[in-house]
């Protein structure tokens, strides 16, 4: 619930121009995000033990993808720190044409709650599937 609403009202306030950290993959982590949840579900309900074992295996895969992208805005944030200037003169990249500062900070913030977000989701698919297990078999194999 709430990170589903998070989640909607980090869509709804963006600006709809393009991001300063225009290659992050959201759709796919959400993808990933949303398979690991729908997967959990199925598992709980087929009370498919096997099932619960991939959602667990899954979840390094979702929880690599936020890590690098955690780690590529701590490297745009190094890199902006280098640069010197006013956040007002500096532009990503020292390029004339490339996003103030001040937008790449905001992009940098977003994209930091919106894959934290998004990770969680995918902690509490895990959470269900670790659940179902322990409720199939009293396996503690998942449990945390």
């Amino acid at each position: 619930g709430d990170l589903a609403t998070n989640l909607a009202e980090y869509a709804r306030d963006s600006t709809g121009s393009a991001p300063a950290l225009p290659d992050v993959d959201f759709e796919r982590i959400a993808a990933l995000a949303l398979e690991q949840l729908e997967r959990a579900i199925e598992a709980f309900v087929t009370d498919d033990a096997d099932g619960c074992f991939a959602v667990a295996a899954r979840d390094d895969e979702l929880d690599a993808r936020c890590t690098s992208v955690a780690e590529r805005v701590v490297r745009t944030l190094i890199e902006l720190r280098a640069e010197g200037g006013t956040n007002e003169e500096r532009r990503v990249g020292n390029e004339a044409g490339g996003p103030p500062v001040a937008d790449v900070l905001a992009d940098v913030s977003r994209t930091f709650v919106i894959v934290r977000d998004l990770e969680r989701v995918g902690d509490h698919a895990v959470n269900v599937a670790a659940r179902t297990l322990y409720a199939l078999e009293s396996d503690e194999d998942l449990l945390g």
